[in-house]
């Protein structure tokens, strides 16, 4: 009565279920169904909605008592737990808040460095072409200020494309064959390799299972992954990619023969923002090429591996399950 401000007579003749919240409605029948068929104690956690009130969490104990006659009687207290479940969710909602005060801190102390060089040199150079009268001297200090006006633009369009990856929770998968998703980016990074005189070689499964994948992303991810190989890379080096199905997935393995990634590196290749001052450093971007390919695999359902011998052979390895056929994805 106290509890729901309703007068006992009138209490008296309602059901319990009448104030449950509908969608808690199976877990009271479950929790009366268990105390009475099982004859042990139960207890459950229901939201009551009361007319005019605010809505009111309460925790069911529920008892067996076996009296002197044989008969049973079944005895529920019931609990307002409504300030308890509101200071739990409080704790919760503060330790997420300074989780994500804290990996915002981060981001931003890690991201400045990437937009603050460019523009120092930007502005440095645009004051040197101002003060420099040699034509020639000028187009070289225009030429370093582009270069860095496009890796500012790189940096940017990472950051905007994680975003847009991070905020899409599945996405819309059509059947197909991963050797044409290979073939076509391979055609498209074949003028780069040619123009640093590295070898692509690929090794494709003929007849290999087609998958479920989104076209797009997949393409952005095997770019990432060739992109990165043939920026490690020196002339007459080989970059290889190949196609095999193994334990009911296809995978995709892009390897090559650069300067390889060094043992206490690998745990955080694929950290975002991460940058090693050494072995495989990004020259562009926000460093955010590998995770973003790890975030495509995931909305795959797949997996990405990394293993590397510094100097001899560096290899990524996906694995797309080739059932991966949620038809709720799948159009």
């Amino acid at each position: 009565v106290t509890m729901m401000g309703i007068e006992r007579e009138k209490l008296l003749k309602r059901n319990l279920s009448d104030f449950i919240d509908p969608n808690l409605q199976d877990t009271y029948h479950f929790f009366c169904q268990a105390l009475r068929h099982t004859q042990q104690s139960q207890q459950c956690e229901i939201i009551l909605l009361v007319p005019n009130r605010p809505p009111l969490m309460i925790r069911l104990d529920g008892t067996v008592m076996l009296q002197t006659d044989g008969s049973i009687d079944y005895r529920i207290a019931i609990t307002d737990i409504t300030l308890q479940k509101q200071a739990e969710s409080q704790r919760v909602e503060l330790t997420a808040e300074r989780l994500r005060t804290k990996v915002l801190a981060g981001f931003v102390s890690d991201i400045s460095h990437d937009l603050r060089t460019p523009l120092s040199v930007i502005s440095t150079g645009l004051y040197l072409i101002g003060k420099t009268v040699d034509k020639e001297t000028q187009l070289g200090k225009i030429q370093t200020v582009q270069e860095h006006i496009f890796r500012l633009a790189a940096v940017l369009d990472q950051l905007q494309q994680m975003a847009l990856l991070d905020s899409t929770p599945r996405l819309t998968f059509q059947l197909g064959d991963m050797n044409d998703q290979v073939t076509t980016v391979l055609h498209i990074l074949k003028p780069k390799a040619d123009l640093k005189e590295v070898k692509l070689v690929e090794q494709l499964q003929f007849n290999l299972p087609d998958v479920y994948f989104h076209a797009d992303t997949m393409e952005q991810m095997l770019n990432i992954l060739l992109d990165n190989a043939l920026q490690f890379t020196e002339q007459g080096d080989v970059v290889s990619v190949k196609t095999y199905e193994e334990n009911g997935s296809v995978v995709v393995e892009v390897s090559d023969n650069g300067i390889g990634i060094q043992a206490d590196i690998l745990p955080h290749i694929f950290d975002r923002l991460f940058k090693a001052d050494e072995s495989r450093h990004l020259q562009s971007g926000a460093g955010l090429g590998l995770a973003m390919a790890k975030r495509i695999v995931e909305l795959h359902h797949g997996s990405i591996e990394v293993s590397s011998t510094p100097e001899v052979k560096t290899s990524f390895k996906v694995r797309i399950p080739s059932n991966n056929n949620d038809r709720n994805n799948a159009h």
